[in-house]
């Protein structure tokens, strides 16, 4: 619970910064859209993974849920800012054009994997200690302070943000395989999908500064072109030649 809510809160911060820093004078409707979207996902994701998970053991699908969590990072990112560029260029309405997309495409996925790998934990750590059940909020939330103050003191001053969602991605993944390696069914699949998962993400860190500037051009709306300021004169007819 303390790795989802550190990699929830960093994304959530993360993105939601970017989407603030676009629309600054809309800082309320960013948070509560961002408040709906997010627990849209989480709400969806929980309902979804007890439907499927109801007679397995919880600790089983922990690993899978976790590599789930680690590739929705730099997708939700980059879902987000494709939104946002997609409705660039669309008529405003009650809020700005690209807000809601933004906050949708972003925050949706990252809250379906957020639910899933969340209501999984929660289910294993009930019968793995049943008697303390408030041990499992404490370490999501300080998992989720620890993830926003590594957004704000780490990530911001000194790494792009496609580079923190492959950092938090390769944690994410590196903690899917120690609950493969101890999951009741011994799944080693898991292990291996997991570790080239992270072995992915390690390759993509030197490049993850040309995807970021790539990826925020997509917010940009498409240039119109440029047009004359004057119309172009036409050439005075001749005068008639004098007889």
């Amino acid at each position: 619970m303390g790795a989802l809510g550190f990699a929830g809160a960093a994304l959530v911060v993360l993105t939601g910064r970017e989407i603030a820093a676009a629309y600054p004078a809309h800082l309320p409707m960013v948070i509560l859209l961002a408040a709906v979207s997010l627990g849209a996902g989480l709400f969806l994701g929980a309902r979804l993974v007890r439907w499927l998970a109801a007679n397995n053991d919880p600790a089983d699908a922990m690993a899978p849920a976790l590599g789930f969590v680690a590739a929705s990072l730099p997708l939700s990112l980059l879902l987000s800012r494709l939104g946002r560029g997609l409705a660039a260029t669309a008529p405003a309405a009650f809020f700005p054009p690209g807000l809601a997309t933004a906050l949708l495409a972003g925050l949706v996925p990252l809250g379906l994997a957020l639910g899933a790998a969340g209501a999984l934990a929660v289910a294993a750590a009930r019968r793995a200690e049943p008697t303390q059940p408030r041990k499992i909020w404490l370490y999501a939330g300080g998992g989720a302070v620890l993830g926003a103050l590594f957004i704000v003191l780490v990530a911001v001053p000194k790494l792009s943000p496609i580079n923190a969602c492959l950092d938090i991605g390769i944690g994410c993944a590196a903690i899917g395989i120690l609950s493969a390696a101890a999951a009741p069914a011994g799944n080693r699949n898991y292990e291996t999908w997991l570790s080239l998962l992270a072995i992915v993400f390690v390759l993509l860190l030197p490049l993850s500064g040309l995807f970021d500037d790539k990826t925020n051009a997509w917010c940009e709306p498409a240039a119109a072109p440029a047009m004359p300021a004057t119309p172009l004169a036409l050439p005075a007819p001749a005068a008639p030649a004098a007889p």
